[in-house]
């Protein structure tokens, strides 16, 4: 049985819709995936005639201040909806003020960057992302990458001319609003935002259902030590390929969970 427990569709930053996504992850061979939209849940739903199984969940979007960091939590099964709602409602507000404040930096710039242009990558989502403004630029042959040396002068958020800070509520915030939601929480892709450090504090204090070890961005030694924390504090070990289509590096499925931790996910939904 092949899973993938970290997918997105264009619910969020994926240019995929739910139907394109759950019909490519039956033809690359997946038994099970999870939609885990940033900070929306308005595609991941079960439906009787998906083509493959769908976990229902979430990607929530938080910050740690201590160490400077972003911080992305997945929420798998939540059965209480509202208290992330909430929370969606604003991450929605959060983006659309800086989404403004973005489309007028680089019009500056790049005049061709006009919102009706930009809508036409983001009709689906709530709110305009980085990746939908690159889709432009892409079109208008100012880069062949996502993620390339443009990306890095534009939103880089040490010296991005066109960097914008959103405000997000911090790690502890978001995560007793995923247990308040009574959602199996998990720290997602460890190494990309350069999480470690919250690692064993989360996992001793047990703050935290599980952590995904499998990600195409994690380091080989930070995967190592997440299986090592999982092993000794009984954690769930997920693994997904952070796949967003068009808009991202990866390919669904490229990373996988193990029929066993997914029971362990099932397990740990239902004591909830």
């Amino acid at each position: 049985m092949s899973i993938d427990l970290h997918t997105h569709t264009n619910a969020s930053d994926s240019n995929l819709s739910r139907k394109q996504l759950l019909d490519f992850s039956a033809l690359q061979g997946l038994d099970a995936v999870a939609i885990t939209d940033h900070d929306t849940m308005k595609n991941s739903y079960q439906s009787y005639d998906d083509p493959v199984t769908v976990i229902v969940g979430c990607e929530l979007s938080a910050f740690d201040y201590e160490i400077g960091e972003k911080v992305h939590i997945l929420c798998y099964l939540p059965k209480d909806s509202a208290y992330l709602q909430q929370y969606f409602d604003y991450m929605r507000d959060q983006r659309v003020q800086a989404g403004i404040e973005i489309m007028e930096r680089i019009r500056r710039i790049y005049p061709i960057i006009t919102y009706e242009k930009v809508s036409e990558y983001c009709q689906f989502s709530d709110a305009v992302f980085k990746q939908h403004i690159m889709k432009v630029l892409m079109e208008y042959g100012y880069t062949t990458e996502m993620f390339g040396n443009l990306y890095q002068q534009l939103f880089n958020k040490r010296d991005g001319i066109c960097y914008v800070r959103v405000r997000y509520a911090s790690v502890y915030q978001v995560i007793e609003i995923a247990r308040a939601a009574r959602g199996v929480v998990v720290l997602a892709h460890p190494s990309v935002y350069r999480n470690m450090p919250l690692v064993p504090v989360l996992a001793r204090h047990r703050l935290i259902d599980g952590f995904e070890v499998g990600h195409p961005r994690n380091s080989y030694y930070d995967s190592m030590i997440l299986e090592q924390v999982c092993r000794d504090y009984a954690l769930l070990r997920t693994g997904g390929s952070d796949y967003h289509g068009a808009n991202g590096i990866t390919m669904v499925g490229e990373r996988t969970t193990d029929p066993a931790n997914l029971d362990l996910l099932h397990r740990l939904s239902h004591e909830k």
